[in-house]
């Protein structure tokens, strides 16, 4: 019982420094925040904190792991796998991204953060929350274009842009509100936005 109350403690402990962290990096970025300001955001010493982490790029990793798990993409692309209509797909993929980082914005956060500050983690970063899709999105316009459902565009460049559009829209919805003077909501975006997609991809066909 004593190990397992101890365990209970350090696992609650290490749940605590990464939401303090998490805090931390996405609303300064990685270099601007120190391991003593998040041992200080979780009132513990410099010593206690290194016992979980031993660096800050390790705990910025455990930051990530976190952020991640709370955003899967295998039930949306188990939902549309089969699906044949381009339209269809895009409207799937474009709600769950912005779904997904409305309700979690701090990945979005990081996401700009990295970027900018030029992260050596940032390729990792874009590799487990924008490449999915991109990946998803360009197996499956291959598949179209074989099908003739979809003209003859190049498949990785298509999925690259959509999902570029898509998460810059999250980024105005999310992070940026009212900087444009105006507020769009998701069905409008989507509305708007996916419907020019699907023409392009479709006026061409075989």
């Amino acid at each position: 019982m004593q190990v397992d109350a101890l365990m209970a403690r350090v696992k609650n402990r290490k749940q605590q420094i990464i939401r303090q962290a998490t805090r931390l990096f996405s609303g300064q970025g990685y270099y601007k925040v120190s391991m003593k300001q998040i041992a200080a955001a979780c009132e513990i010493t410099d010593a206690a904190l290194y016992k979980h982490f031993d660096s800050k790029e390790s705990l910025y990793l455990a930051v990530l792991e976190s952020l991640q798990s709370k955003i899967s993409t295998e039930r949306l692309f188990a939902k549309i796998e089969n699906e044949d209509d381009i339209e269809t797909i895009l409207i799937a993929v474009a709600r769950h991204i912005i779904n997904s980082y409305k309700k979690h914005q701090t990945v979005l956060r990081l996401l700009l953060f990295s970027s900018l500050q030029n992260h050596k983690l940032t390729e990792q970063i874009y590799g487990s929350i924008r490449l999915p899709y991109v990946t998803f999105l360009t197996k499956k316009i291959k598949q179209l274009i074989k099908d003739g459902k979809v003209g003859p565009v190049n498949p990785a460049i298509t999925a690259r842009c959509f999902v570029g559009m898509v998460f810059d829209c999250s980024l105005n919805f999310c992070l940026w509100k009212g900087m444009s003077g105006k507020q769009f909501n998701m069905k409008s975006i989507i509305e708007n936005n996916v419907p020019i997609y699907t023409r392009g991809l479709t006026k061409n066909k075989k």
